[in-house]
Parts: structure tokens; C-alpha cells; sequence
């Protein structure tokens, strides 16, 4: 969990990648008076995040009336996808392929699979399509499909944005246990003020029925809890303040020795100063990222590219200092990470990709080295971009 970076949105793992859990297993049999087939959204009120959306009209109507009406609303939108508009469209894109606002417009105007997924084929870390083709399956009824896609698109880019609506989409469509550990996924792989952290304490918190006990009291183990705790006070994220204070709480109400307690919350309290002071300064440095941003060929005029760059190559810098004084797996896992999601907007930037390269050399991986050259060559590199990097040796 230490390979976060913070505050903005996120971050593409690249060659490492990282799985899911699926919906659809068993409940952990920590949790009492919960069945094994119990969904989260049926036992669990959410409190700092709301469904929107599909989710929202899922939940409103019940998952088989939601399918059975969403398969009816698509079949109905596929019937008005060669109105002229679109077509039109279509026609604008052959000639600039790269044309956001245009491919905005006539995803709004005929939504489809296909669709989505050929302007992923122009625009692979685009988070905002990849959200948008795995909410249409939901949409759609295909709750397998939209798994998928949530695999896939959490591989290539696990931005913020994107790890929300795979935790609505585990709400209402998986178990408690499955719930929470979307929820700790979240936290571990996305960057940015990093909801899921505050959002997580409150479900811990969170009575399961009216009345009822809470999932902290129904843990058996609560290092489960003290770990969580932990790696959320060594990230520079927003609301560390509250989280310190919750973690304080939550330590002296375990009812072990007192004077173990003060010893454990004094050693804790350097790491939880370092990550205040880490989050002040990059939020400094990151003033001038957009995290909207998506990576377009350096023939593409963009206004902002130069600041945007900027920012990542100063943010970068400093991570390689180590401020939080991790563990040196830790540290190369959060450079790495960091790498990983400044290239999600700086794809086509060769001196950016050759940074990590050598990065990469210099700590002895020469296999992830090796891999995040081929792609940079492989897919967005093609032409000068290669005699560029070929300059770089």
C-alpha cells in the first residue's frame, strides 16, 4: 500500500499491473450474521459517496427490473445510431482522429460498445471513456462484461475517478467482504484525495442492520483495522488531521495497556508529520497538472503541455528524495507508480519515458526497464519518437 502518490488523480501500472476481486465469492467468515450471498447494497447505508448513474437506477428499481429496462433503453438508443449528426461525426474523425470534443459529442449522441471501445484504440488512458464503457455494460445488464472491463481498464489506468465507480459497481453488485476490499484496493492503487480512505472508516463504522453491531466490532482481528489505519497515516493525502484523530481513538478503545498505547501513537506520530509535510509540498508542486488531461501526440497543439510537464518532472524529483522515508521496496514500488501515472498524460514524450528507463537500471530492474521501453516504442513512440529515445543512449 506504500506505492500511492498523492494528492491528484492517478496512475497507470504499466508493466506491474495489478488483479480484482471479482464479485460473486464468499463472505469472509469474520463477518457475523452476514450470508454468503448477502450483497453489500442491501446491508451497508453509504455515507460519503453516492451512487449516481446506472448505480442510482439500479438500486432504485432492483437488479432484474434495472436489466430488463436497460436492455430495452439500448436496444432502443442502438436503433438511433445512424442519425445524420452522427454520421457526420464520423466523418470529422477519419480526418482528425484525435479530436476530443468530437468524439465526446458522438459518444453522447450514439452510445455503444463499439464505439467506446475504438476511441480507446486512439486514447488508451483516457479514464473518462474507460468509465464510461464499463457503466454502459452495467447499464446495459452485462454485469460480467462491465467486470471486465473494469479489469482492464484499472490495468491500464487506476485513476481516482475510475476506482469510484468500480466501488459503486462492487455496492451493488457484490458482497460486504467484497465491498471493503474494493474499497482497500482503492486506497492501495489510486492517487488524489483519496475518498476511499475517509469513506472506508465510515463503513467500518457503519451498523450492518438497524440496531446492529458494526463491521469494527464484528472483526475478530483488529490489526486488520490498525493496519488500514497505518497505511492511510503514511500516504500525503488530504484529511490527515481527521484520520489521526480517528486512529487515536480507535487505539484506546482496544482496552489494551495504556502505556503501550502512548508508546505505539508517539512512534506512529513522526510518520504521520512526514506525510503533513509531504502532502504541503506537493500540493505546491502540483498546481500546474491537470489530471484531465490525456496524452496526445506532441504534433497536437496543446497550450498547457509545457507547465503540465513541468509539474510531473518537479513532482517526480522530489519523490526520488524519499521524504516519507520509506522502506527502499516501498520507495522504488511509489516512484515507479508515480512514473507510471505522470506517463498516463505524458505518453509521448520521450525524455519522460527514458527518465524511468534509466531509473529503473539504476535500482536493478532491468526487466521492468526493458518492458517500459518496449512500450513506450511499441505504442506511442512510432517514427521520430524512436530516433529521439535512440538520441537519449
Amino acid at each position: 500500500m506504500s506505492s500511492i502518490l498523492a494528492p491528484g488523480p492517478p496512475l497507470a501500472t504499466g508493466a506491474t499491473g495489478s488483479s480484482l476481486q471479482g464479485s460473486g465469492g464468499p463472505l469472509s467468515s469474520s463477518l457475523g450474521g452476514v450470508g454468503p450471498q448477502t450483497l453489500a447494497c442491501d446491508v451497508l447505508q453509504l455515507h460519503a459517496l453516492q451512487l449516481d448513474g446506472p448505480f442510482r437506477a439500479y438500486r432504485g428499481r432492483g437488479s432484474a427490473a434495472a436489466a430488463a429496462a436497460a436492455a430495452a433503453a439500448a436496444a432502443e438508443l442502438q436503433q438511433q445510431n445512424t442519425s445524420s449528426a452522427a454520421i457526420a461525426m464520423e466523418s470529422q474523425l477519419r480526418d482528425n482522429p484525435f479530436d476530443r470534443q468530437t468524439w465526446d459529442a458522438l459518444i453522447a449522441e450514439s452510445p455503444s460498445s463499439d464505439l467506446l471501445e475504438r476511441a480507446l484504440l486512439i486514447f488508451p488512458t483516457c479514464v473518462n471513456y474507460w468509465r464510461q464503457l464499463a457503466e454502459y455494460e452495467f447499464f446495459r445488464g452485462n454485469i460480467n462484461k462491465a467486470k471486465g472491463v473494469y479489469a482492464r481498464s484499472l490495468h491500464a489506468c487506476p485513476q481516482l475517478e475510475l476506482w469510484m465507480s468500480y466501488v459503486k459497481f462492487v455496492y451493488c453488485t457484490g458482497t460486504v467482504d467484497e465491498f471493503r476490499q474494493a474499497l482497500t484496493r482503492a486506497v492501495e492503487k489510486a492517487t488524489g484525495p483519496l475518498v476511499p480512505t475517509d469513506l472506508e472508516q465510515k463503513v467500518f463504522r457503519a451498523p450492518l442492520t438497524p440496531g446492529g453491531s458494526s463491521l469494527t466490532e464484528q472483526y475478530t482481528d483488529i490489526n486488520l483495522l490498525r493496519t488500514a489505519f497505518q497505511s492511510c497515516l503514511r500516504r500525503p493525502i488530504a484529511g490527515l488531521e481527521g484520520i489521526w484523530g480517528a486512529y487515536c481513538a480507535f487505539e484506546r478503545s482496544v482496552k489494551s495497556n495504556m502505556q503501550l498505547t502512548s508508546k505505539l501513537l508517539s512512534s506512529f506520530e513522526d510518520k504521520f508529520a512526514a506525510s503533513k509535510r509531504a502532502y504541503a509540498e506537493l500540493m505546491k508542486l502540483m498546481k500546474d497538472i491537470d489530471w484531465s488531461s490525456v496524452a496526445l501526440p506532441l504534433t497536437i497543439p496543446d497550450k498547457s503541455r509545457h507547465a503540465h510537464a513541468s509539474s510531473w518532472r518537479q513532482v517526480l524529483s522530489y519523490e526520488k528524495k524519499n521524504p516519507l522515508g520509506f522502506t527502499y521496496s516501498d520507495f522504488l514500488a511509489r516512484v515507479s507508480q508515480a512514473y507510471q501515472t505522470c506517463l498516463l498524460s505524458c505518453a509521448f514524450m520521450a525524455d519522460l519515458w527514458f527518465d524511468f528507463f534509466q531509473f529503473l537500471l539504476a535500482h536493478q530492474m532491468p526487466t521492468k526497464a526493458s518492458e517500459v521501453l518496449r512500450r513506450a516504442i511499441d505504442r506511442f513512440l512510432p517514427g521520430d519518437g524512436n530516433r529521439s529515445m535512440a538520441c537519449m543512449f
